[in-house]
């Protein structure tokens, strides 16, 4: 199958990776729904689990744990200020107003929330100003006949980096990523927190990507906002801890060139040949080397990335668990026989997509398996891993399932990456050894490239 053919569904790959486990608090949702493992609780195998053990919110030994009372609507003036710039797609006032609601109460739970998602709209904006400045450096500098007449093209990109990561990332994209992350635990702390939003319109680059809206704001959201963000954060702390000094002709390469035109196999030889010969030109021995305080940098965007990448796997599990109406909620399945919970041919509704269909779900089920493998392998070793006697690096063949997907016979063979190798060398090459290790090892697996 061509790669154009797909180009619709890459973002769900995208909002798929912003999803983030939800916890046992499970306001509206009831342990262990539709399980093939029963807990411990009752020892019996059924949907209605910890029927002997209830919470403590409504004191009745029943199937309905976990009822919960919440919090009445937000009454500052502040805070509706917020949900109303929100509903606009408006980050940064939003920002300040539930700030100053903070300031004023704590404890308003709206305020919370609404910080949370002006965090996320802000750091979506970030995204738009980085494709801009690009588009603009792409367009002013890198020309096609400027090229064809070898006119003052830089020859370094370094300078260009350097701009990105002083105006853009650690000035911007820090400051709210680290709060948000903060923000996270006090609102995951709150009983029943929810929000009631009519809608959240979000833009990247000045174009409505998104516009999710309804009732039932909830963990799911939160949790949400805190993954995209966390493999923001360790994306931008990669980039600042490593040198990027680079040939710029490859920019060149890459906005010339029609990713339509290949099958996804020849298309990941050409990307493989192309970043090796990268890495290999003797004129930039330095790149995707440390640079000053790599090392820590590098450690902190392994958790980073490590953690978003986890909890994206972990979201398919809160949407199969729900068991409350599904036409308020903003990441839910579509409920089609009214049973109240889901079942294996029931699609998941992902905004701006809304339901998925038949390729696209085949897609994000493929996705949950690399997520969960590409988490497991980037946090081998650190404290967030499970075992610590067992090393679990990524599979190649792990990403068979993505292949099948997209009609292509899964082929990859079983070949280990150990991705957590890119983050943990104290040697300042360590990263590029690392990355070229594994470039290695695709080579020699992947079909040659054909001519580009």
């Amino acid at each position: 199958m061509n790669i154009s053919k797909q180009n619709s569904l890459i973002p769900v790959f995208f909002i798929m990776a912003a999803l983030f486990f939800i916890p046992a608090c499970g306001c509206g949702d009831d342990d262990d729904d539709n399980d093939a493992d029963d807990d411990v609780n009752d020892d019996v195998d059924d949907d209605s689990d910890d029927d002997s053990d209830d919470d403590a919110d409504d004191d009745v030994d029943d199937d309905a744990d976990d009822d919960c009372t919440e919090a009445p609507a937000s009454t500052n003036e502040n805070t509706l200020l917020g949900l109303h710039y929100l509903e606009s797609g408006i980050g940064g006032p939003a920002r300040q107003v539930f700030l100053t609601a903070l300031d004023e109460d704590p404890g308003d739970q709206d305020a919370l929330y609404g910080l949370i998602l002006a965090d996320t709209l802000l750091n979506f904006d970030t995204v738009g100003i980085v494709a801009e400045y690009i588009s603009y450096f792409l367009g002013d500098f890198i020309e096609p006949d400027r090229l064809s007449r070898d006119e003052d093209l830089p020859d370094s990109g370094q300078g260009f980096i350097d701009a990105l990561i002083e105006l853009i990332f650690q000035g911007l994209t820090l400051q709210y990523v680290d709060e948000l992350i903060e923000r996270v635990p006090q609102a995951l702390e709150t009983p029943c927190l929810s929000l009631e939003l009519e809608k959240m319109s979000m833009y990247m680059n000045y174009d409505l990507i998104a516009e999710p809206g309804g009732d039932d704001w909830d963990y799911g959201e939160i949790q949400a906002s805190a993954a995209v963000n966390w493999v923001l954060g360790g994306v931008v702390r990669m980039i600042t801890a490593l040198d990027l000094d680079f040939n710029l002709s490859i920019v060149a390469f890459f906005k010339s060139f029609d990713f339509g035109d290949y099958e996804i196999l020849d298309l990941a030889a050409i990307l493989t040949d192309v970043l090796q010969n990268l890495l290999n030109d003797p004129a930039y021995p330095d790149l995707f080397t440390y640079g000053e305080d790599g090392l820590e940098k590098m450690q902190q965007a392994q958790i980073d990335l490590g953690l978003g990448f986890f909890h994206a796997a972990g979201v398919y599990d809160h949407i199969r668990g729900e068991i409350d109406d599904q036409t308020d909620d903003i990441l839910a399945y579509s409920d089609l026989n009214g049973n109240s919970q889901w079942d294996d041919a029931e699609p998941f509704v992902i905004p701006p997509w809304g339901p998925l269909d038949e390729e696209q779900m085949a897609y994000a089920l493929a996705a949950e398996e690399i997520f969960d493998a590409v988490a497991v392998s980037i946090l081998d070793n650190t404290e967030y891993d499970e075992d610590s006697t067992t090393d679990t690096p990524l599979n190649l063949n792990d990403f068979n399932s993505l292949l099948a997907a997209a009609g292509i016979w899964p082929i990859l063979p079983n070949v280990e990456i150990p991705l957590n190798e890119l983050f943990e060398s104290a040697e300042s090459d360590g990263p590029r050894q690392a990355l070229l290790d594994i470039l290695n090892v695709l080579d020699l697996v992947l079909p040659d490239p054909p001519p580009y």
